[in-house]
C-alpha cells in the first residue's frame, strides 16, 4: 500500500494536517490530523509498503511500545486512511 497522488502532509501550528490538493479536494470532506508518528509513518507509505514493513519501521524508530499496541495503532491509521480513499492498496 502507498498514498495515492494528490495528497500532502503539512504541519501547521505544530500539528501534522492531511490534506488534499488539485482535484482531490472536491471530493474530500474533511482534514486529518495526526502526531509525528503519524508523520513518520505517512512519510514511509510516500512509497510501497506492507504493513509488516512498516511494523517493523516504527518499533525500531519509536521507543515504548509494544508490538501489540503499535500495531493495532497502525490499524487504526490505516484505516483512516482507507476511509478516506487516501491509500493505493
Amino acid at each position: 500500500m502507498k498514498i495515492k497522488d494528490g495528497f500532502v502532509l503539512n504541519k501547521v501550528a505544530g500539528k501534522y494536517m492531511i490534506v488534499p490538493v488539485g482535484d482531490n479536494f472536491v471530493d474530500f470532506s474533511s482534514v486529518i490530523t495526526t502526531n509525528e508518528t503519524g508523520a513518520y509513518i505517512w512519510e514511509l507509505l510516500l512509497s510501497e509498503k506492507t504493513k509488516d514493513e512498516l511494523l517493523r519501521s516504527v518499533l525500531s524508530e519509536f521507543e515504548g511500545a509494544s508490538p501489540e499496541e503499535v500495531s493495532a495503532d497502525l490499524d487504526d491509521f490505516i484505516s483512516a486512511l482507507k476511509e478516506n480513499n487516501i491509500l493505493e492498496l
